[in-house]
């Protein structure tokens, strides 16, 4: 990993000596952004080096497909950030992002789901909620999903305000 800090230039993330980043630093350097908080920065730099695993190996690699799942990760935080400070487009764009980039991982995809949900359900879109949450719970069933708990105490909590207390 280089210790030099990123810059970020119009054709992409350079030294300071103008040479580019390869995959691997930039990975790092999102690693780094991410510890310190900056995940708008760590987004950039892993879709940057998702941009080239795909030109060198692949969009099928199993390098591509592993930074694709840290790019969906990245999504989720940080769209469940702008979720809190209700910032509903800038949400949704993420999540969305996140669900395109997230395929390849099934648990991943079933947080981005239960994430989508909890956007639709802040917005009042109760059905639209409880129809992600129950792909959700379907691919938490057949995976090692992360939190199953959350998507359970969500589809209850949406179960709930729908009035269908019987099944919550």
């Amino acid at each position: 990993g280089s210790s030099a800090p990123i810059q970020r230039a119009p054709q992409g993330f350079r030294h300071e000596d103008g040479s580019p980043f390869s995959a691997v630093e930039l990975e790092a350097a999102a690693a780094n952004s991410r510890r310190a908080g900056e995940l708008g920065q760590a987004l950039r730099a892993l879709e940057a080096a998702l941009g080239i695993h795909t030109r060198q190996h692949g969009e099928r690699s199993d390098v591509a497909l592993e930074c694709s799942r840290q790019v969906a990760d990245v999504c989720n935080s940080l769209g469940m950030q702008m979720l809190q400070r209700d910032d509903f487009v800038g949400c949704h764009a993420l999540l969305r992002r996140a669900q395109a980039r997230g395929q390849g991982d099934r648990a991943m995809f079933a947080i981005t789901l239960n994430n989508l949900a909890c956007y639709h359900r802040r917005r009042g879109h109760l059905k639209v909620a409880l129809a992600y949450l129950c792909k959700a719970v379907d691919i938490e069933a057949q995976c090692d999903a992360h939190k199953p708990a959350d998507t359970h105490l969500n589809l209850c909590a949406v179960q709930s305000e729908l009035g269908n207390h019987h099944e919550a």
